[in-house]
């Protein structure tokens, strides 16, 4: 009985150093990555750079006409205020809420994308 509880604590012992010792020598090492300079140096990174820009450009392009419109409709308003009757201010007026609200909409999924 004495002989098996002695074998039995051995071999413990023996896998918990090994196992001790195999875990310790595997020690994780850590990587890091520059992923600005990833994208800058790459060609696929470039490529998708030169895409966005594209597309950024194509929506602010679509969002400065947008704009425009709305100032243009604002400052038609101001000028002509006092000329047009309640029914059209008022159709003038939703009318220019609504572009800023579509203005303000496009804005917002620009930025989304």
């Amino acid at each position: 009985m004495k002989r098996t509880s002695v074998l039995v604590l051995s071999s413990v012992f023996f896998f918990l150093t090994v196992f001790t010792v195999v875990s310790a020598s595997a020690a994780p090492s850590v990587g890091v990555v520059n992923l600005q300079h990833v994208l800058d140096k790459s060609s696929v990174g470039v490529a998708a750079k030169n895409k966005m820009e594209a597309k950024m450009k194509e929506f602010k392009a679509s969002l400065d006409k947008e704009k425009e419109a709305v100032l243009a409709l604002q400052k038609e308003m101001q000028k002509k205020v006092d000329v047009w009757n309640e029914e059209t201010k008022k159709g003038k007026v939703l009318e220019l809420q609504r572009k800023k609200r579509d203005f303000r909409v496009k804005q917002d999924d620009a930025n989304l994308e």
